[in-house]
């Protein structure tokens, strides 16, 4: 046993039988404090005072069962641990008491002081781990808590560096690093990898006609249509000013271009910044692999080529680079 000793409540209407468990338990060195109680009513009062492990009631008792308050202990005291005393056993209320719980062990009267003693001292051990499980519980609840809440702020600081704090998406230096590990995985595999730069068109203009807090919630909401709908694998990221990046793993430049255009199409179609304010944008596609291609340097100037060409050429295009 622990240093810490827990009470023990005996109840039982005959005051002799109640001197006779005093003497009984006068010396235990198991448990920390006897409490008696000659009444349920009384018993109550006593388990709302003090600290109790063990409740040992009397079944015949003149205001209630035994079997009765226990149900009362069990509803209110759920971790106590529960014996019945009885002179007279009846099966229904043994097999009622067992069924619903109430009791965790019988006490047969007249009873053996040794018997007594080992029964008492087994519910306080008894007690003794269930409260120690709950104290594990609890502590692990805080530390699982703990980690959590180490883990949300780990995420939060993570997508502190790797996000565009103006728009949202990922920055420019997470899509260099992402696209290069892109790039390696393609060709390692010789698997399509698709890059899509992306320039709001006349957004200079935008920003002098409308104010740049206008022009700040422009790029909010284009980086969000280009985040809607893209695949879990796919990454969109802020690359520069008004220009966005869309890289496509497993993609091949058919593919991307479909893509392109359903983003072009969107955003068109968009209204922004709370205002009849529509815009436009200019993509450029190139696909890996191709021979000239032979570095993620080389992807993004090949998309940026094309880019260039959608600008040259009307604006609110798509461009695919080589094509």
């Amino acid at each position: 046993m622990r240093a810490v000793r827990y009470d023990v409540l005996f109840v039982d209407d005959d005051t002799q039988l109640l001197g006779a468990m005093a003497r009984v338990f006068a010396d235990a060195p198991f448990l920390g404090q006897a409490h008696f109680a000659a009444t349920p009513d009384e018993a109550l009062r006593v388990l709302a005072r003090h600290p109790i492990g063990v409740i040992v009631a009397d079944q015949r008792m003149p205001e209630m069962s035994g079997i009765d308050l226990l149900k009362q202990v069990r509803s209110a005291y759920p971790d106590v641990v529960r014996l019945l005393a009885t002179g007279a056993v009846n099966t229904e209320e043994l097999i009622e008491a067992i069924n619903h719980g109430q009791v965790y062990h019988f006490i047969t009267k007249p009873w053996r002081n040794d018997e007594l003693r080992l029964i008492v001292r087994r519910a306080l051990e008894h007690y003794e781990v269930t409260q120690e499980l709950r104290r594990r519980s609890r502590e692990l609840s805080a530390a699982y808590a703990q980690l959590e809440g180490a883990h949300r702020e780990q995420v939060r600081l993570y997508e502190m560096v790797i996000c565009d704090d103006k728009t949202g998406v990922k920055n420019y230096h997470f899509f260099d690093v992402r696209l290069g590990e892109e790039f390696e995985r393609a060709r390692r595999h010789d698997h399509p990898l698709s890059l899509l730069m992306i320039d709001i068109d006349d957004f200079k203009l935008l920003n002098d006609s409308h104010g740049h807090v206008v022009g700040d919630i422009v790029l909010r909401e284009v980086a969000q249509h280009l985040a809607d709908g893209r695949r879990g694998i796919d990454v969109v990221a802020r690359y520069g000013g008004e220009e966005f990046a869309l890289i496509l793993p497993e993609t091949p430049l058919a593919g991307a271009s479909i893509i392109a255009e359903r983003v072009r199409e969107r955003i068109a179609q968009a209204r922004f910044a709370g205002m009849e304010l529509s815009l436009t944008i200019s993509v450029g596609v190139a696909t890996y692999p191709r021979p000239e291609l032979e570095s993620r340097q080389d992807l993004v100037e090949a998309a940026d080529q094309a880019l260039y060409r959608a600008k040259r050429s009307g604006k609110n295009r798509l461009v695919q680079y080589g094509v």
